[in-house]
């Protein structure tokens, strides 16, 4: 018999989102702890050329994932009753996922050669990888899908965790930063050998024969969560390989202090917002009116997490960027303060695309606003950065997102499934 019994009860969003916000405390908040040590030990140059390093390995994560963490983990809530159907739903993800980071690797290959080298340090990129093989062996998406995040969460988070002493052992000076990028980017590998083989040990799935038919509809059910998150990208990841190839490693550093608080903040809702996504799935399909009230439960607690983080992020940004990042990342400062209030903004937006458009069969006009507004990024990025320098970044980053917002209300106003138009 599993371990994982999927037939259990479900458990109540508050317990686990708590289980996830554990893995957001891994993937962010633990940070907080290195931050200091990698800002000072290897600088704003050496940081900066960290950070170029892992946003360009992100691009191959971002093949990797395609799509599948919200693709895969509504087939599994869907099918968590059947055994079999998990297992060729796992094996169909891993494999596609497999197949996708071979052509991502391919790929920084190819444009290493041509261009003569990726950025200053190429070779630090291909270190970056590390996240991208990770992704592979953690299945987050089938715990999530289960509903069983606790497992999931307590490995994520020691694998985190293993990395701290690491960091203090081995980084000390600029030319550690191969240290740095190594431990970040490879620690979780070790973490995701560590769930792959608790599924497997626990006959929570079995090796099941899978087809190619098997495999391409997995890829193909992925491809419009995989536009719109290609779409998100081009108006973050792309701001931070721009700036790093633009305005240097400096610039790119001081951005990125600005993005990591964002995303710090982010910390608090992403848990809720992951938990009650496959909830939410299932209860659309069981029924509308339970769904409804259940997204209304929950954007009422996001947006009051946002607004007072946003708020917080607003009034004291010198002394959060002195506490976490030092002196040294003054110029960080301005640039927080544009992009303070994209927390409350993102919120809105998970709220109405994630839990709303993505469940209730918008998928199409979810991903044409993301791309569109990725469009619109590209297109106003080098005049921003022309005219503003690393904050007119911040400035079309804030842009976008409000774009974003405001277009996901008004779809899902339009179309009513919310019974929000007046009647």
């Amino acid at each position: 018999m599993p371990l994982i019994q999927a037939e259990k009860a479900p458990k109540s969003l508050a317990r686990l989102s708590s289980y996830l916000f554990l893995v957001q405390i891994a993937a962010y908040a633990l940070p907080l702890v290195t931050i200091p040590l990698l800002t000072r030990a290897l600088g704003s140059d050496g940081y900066g050329r960290l950070i170029f390093a892992t946003t360009v390995g992100s691009y191959v994560l971002l093949l990797v994932d395609f799509g599948f963490s919200l693709s895969a983990t509504r087939a599994i809530a869907v099918n968590r009753q059947n055994r079999d159907a998990r297992s060729r739903i796992y094996l169909a993800t891993t494999l596609s996922k497999s197949g996708f980071l071979l052509i991502g690797v391919l790929l920084l290959l190819v444009i290493n050669a041509i261009i003569g080298g990726i950025g200053p340090d190429p070779k630090l990129i291909f270190i970056a990888l590390g996240n991208a093989i990770s992704s592979i062996l953690m299945p987050d998406w089938y715990y999530q899908g289960t509903e069983r995040t606790h497992i999931f969460s307590v490995i994520a988070l020691s694998s985190r965790l293993a990395a701290l002493p690491l960091l203090f052992c081995y980084v000390h000076s600029p030319s550690d930063i191969w240290a740095a990028l190594a431990i970040n980017c490879w620690m979780p590998c070790v973490g995701g050998l560590v769930a792959t083989g608790y599924l497997w040990l626990s006959r929570e799935i079995r090796l099941v024969q899978i087809s190619a038919t098997d495999v391409w509809d997995h890829i193909r059910s992925g491809a419009p969560c995989f536009v719109s998150m290609a779409g998100v990208n081009l108006y973050t990841t792309v701001n931070m390989t721009t700036i790093g190839a633009t305005l240097g490693p400096a610039a790119l550093a001081y951005y990125a202090v600005a993005e990591k608080i964002v995303r710090i903040c982010e910390l608090c809702n992403m848990p809720i917002t992951q938990a009650a996504y496959p909830r939410v799935a299932a209860e659309v399909a069981a029924s509308k009116s339970r769904a409804k009230e259940l997204i209304k439960r929950i954007a009422s607690v996001q947006l009051c997490i946002a607004l007072l983080l946003s708020s917080v992020v607003i009034i004291f940004p010198d002394l959060i960027v002195k506490l976490l990042f030092g002196q040294s990342f003054g110029p960080a400062v301005a640039i927080v303060r544009i992009v303070a209030f994209i927390p409350l903004i993102k919120a809105l937006s998970g709220v109405f695309g994630t839990l709303v458009m993505l469940n209730y069969g918008l998928t199409k006009s979810y991903t044409s606003t993301i791309v569109g507004a990725g469009v619109l990024s590209v297109c106003l990025l080098p005049i921003m950065l022309r005219a503003n320098g690393a904050e007119g970044a911040a400035m079309n980053w804030l842009i976008v997102e409000t774009g974003i917002a405001i277009c996901m209300i008004l779809m899902v106003n339009k179309s009513n499934v919310l019974n929000l138009a007046p009647r």
